[in-house]
């Protein structure tokens, strides 16, 4: 007999952009899976968008919050973090899982995040581990068939910690040990060097729709640069189907990938899914998959807000430092974002 699914009940605390074009879709699109209960923000107002989306109305008072909540998501501006924390710690909320969206960089915030995480289970919303392109060449990678991975470079496809987050989900199983940053005119590099001296970069301002990724091993050069005029790389290209819906991966050494499988059955969602840019399709795929291990209990594969704190913390460092000498300061600051919140 088939064992029933039991929903999660969700919260939203903020309605902003990032809620309206990615959180939100990605719940609805798992209806099966999630009940959307409440919204709360400063204003009472929700946008046009939002509210042809979903029957649920917003409150300002966080007080309201109802027991039965399972799931709350905090996607408010950084300056808001603190008071929303308070609110919560002041309704001595328990056993929740709490996510939220954006570091926290004040100290006083932290310490109550770490409060908050006593009685609660508190996560980062970063969903690029699951994106579905980095994760079908992480289990190419592992298969060993292009050899040992050397080094991954995001050309303008990386943004601050989300692309420290990608590399590193690259790069399994070993620490930092270096950082290093080089600014030409106003393109920024960022250097990052693993104890197994494999080296990560992230180049450039964030331009999705023209980046690309090269990830260079013993055996092969895989990389998504349209104008790569080395023979001997591996191309790797996306193919869309019916109204530019994203179909498939392919590599050009005779790989692929089916992507619909991966994509909820959902007619609204596949819908807005064709009128978006195919950078942004993969990303509200990754956000659905991120939620689906959350509803399965594999909290293991989620971002722990001390690992997204210390690739936050890390990206500031090395901006101001420009290096992160000595070697052993990624690993000191890593052990401190931990002791910090667990």
């Amino acid at each position: 007999m088939k064992k029933a699914i039991i929903k999660k009940n969700i919260a939203l605390i903020g309605s902003g952009r990032f809620i309206e074009q990615t959180v939100l879709p990605s719940i609805l699109a798992l209806k099966d899976r999630f009940n959307l209960l409440q919204i709360f923000n400063r204003s009472g107002e929700l946008s046009a968008r939002i509210r042809s989306l979903t029957k649920v109305t917003a409150s300002t008072n966080i007080e309201q919050l109802q027991n039965n909540i399972d799931i709350i998501v905090i996607s408010v501006p950084q300056n808001q973090v603190n008071m929303v924390v308070s609110q919560l710690l002041d309704k001595h909320i328990t056993n929740k899982v709490i996510l939220l969206t954006t570091p926290c960089g004040p100290f006083l915030t932290i310490k109550k995040l770490k409060r908050l995480n006593q009685k609660n289970q508190l996560f980062s919303f970063e969903f690029l581990p699951f994106h579905p392109a980095y994760n079908w060449i992480k289990s190419l990678l592992n298969s060993g068939k292009f050899g040992q991975l050397k080094k991954v470079t995001l050309f303008k496809s990386g943004y601050l910690y989300h692309g420290l987050a990608t590399i590193r989900t690259l790069v399994v199983d070993h620490q930092l040990k270096r950082s290093t940053l080089c600014k030409h005119k106003e393109i920024n590099k960022f250097t990052f060097i693993f104890t197994n001296n494999v080296i990560g970069e992230m180049i450039g301002k964030r331009d999705y729709l023209n980046g690309y990724f090269t990830i260079e091993c013993s055996n092969a050069v895989i990389t998504s640069n349209k104008t790569s005029n080395q023979q001997t790389d591996v191309l790797f290209s996306t193919e869309c189907g019916q109204g530019n819906l994203i179909k498939s991966y392919h590599l050009t050494s005779g790989e692929h990938l089916m992507i619909e499988p991966l994509i909820p059955q959902c007619d609204a969602f596949k819908a807005y899914l064709k009128q978006q840019p195919l950078y942004k399709q993969e990303f509200l795929i990754a956000s659905t998959r991120y939620l689906n291990a959350l509803a399965d209990g594999r909290y293991h594969t989620l971002h722990n807000v001390s690992d997204t704190l210390f690739e936050h913390f890390l990206i500031r460092v090395t901006r101001v430092v420009k290096t992160s000498a000595p070697v052993g300061i990624p690993k000191i600051l890593q052990y401190l974002c931990r002791k910090l919140i667990v």
